[in-house]
């Protein structure tokens, strides 16, 4: 019994200083995780990766416009008349100071003859009267009278004269002039439109911001802008701010 209980002693013990020798080996492929699976192959996971780097926000603010010539006009006329005739072709480019339309002077035309007439005769008046004052033959007071009615004819012709420079519409500005809603013969008031005038050298784009992004916003500053149904890219500068509640 006591070699049987001996021999069996002797085994644990040699079972538990291996157990305790690979204890080791074990516990530290557990804790590096080397322990893989039996009879299966190593797996790979592929990932993606962005390498993080310094880079410059866009801050742009997008929004809806008007394109607009770079000046435009309504053609009216600054008295009422008959047009007689009309010089310009629709569509058509016109430089400016062109005569465009020209409307009925002929009652005009006759009352500055009878102020030039006028004005003549006291000239002549004026001239004999300056002799006479210089006689002393009038009094001052009497040649100031003629004077002054010189001055006003003249004041007379000079006003009637620009009622008939108001009879020739012309171009304000060189550009291309639209469709005409008059034709020869047509009376037409201060309130009638008679055509467009419209200058593209350069063109105008309207448009409008949320107020917080007004203080972002000053002049000089360059944007871009898409027309529709066009993919052209077009680059600007803003050269007014208008501001609006």
């Amino acid at each position: 019994m006591n070699k049987n209980i001996k021999k069996t002693l002797i085994a644990i013990t040699v079972l538990v200083v291996i157990a305790i020798a690979f204890l080791p080996k074990i516990l530290s492929s557990t804790e590096s995780g080397a322990i893989m699976p039996i009879g299966r192959p190593d797996m790979v996971v592929p990932v993606k990766a962005h390498i993080v780097s310094l880079e410059t926000l866009g801050n742009s603010v997008y929004t809806t416009g008007t394109i607009l010539a770079n000046e435009e006009v309504e053609l009216r006329s600054e008295i009422s008349g008959k047009i007689i005739k009309i010089l310009f072709k629709e569509g058509s480019y016109v430089n400016k100071g062109d005569l465009l339309i020209k409307i009925n002077d002929a009652d005009l035309q006759a009352q500055l003859r009878r102020a030039e007439s006028k004005v003549k005769l006291s000239k002549e008046k004026e001239s004999r009267q300056k002799q006479l004052r210089d006689g002393n033959l009038i009094s001052q007071e009497e040649y100031d009278n003629t004077l002054g009615e010189l001055h006003v004819n003249e004041a007379d012709y000079d006003l009637i004269k620009a009622q008939i420079d108001k009879t020739e519409i012309r171009a304000p500005f060189s550009g291309i002039v639209g469709l005409r809603s008059v034709s020869e013969g047509s009376y037409v008031t201060t309130n009638t439109v008679m055509a467009r005038l419209q200058n593209f050298n350069s063109i105008k784009v309207d448009f409008s911001i949320p107020e917080r992004y007004s203080a972002s916003v000053k002049a000089g500053d360059e944007l871009e802008f898409k027309i529709s149904g066009s993919s052209n890219i077009f680059k600007a500068k803003v050269y007014a701010i208008e501001p609006k509640i």
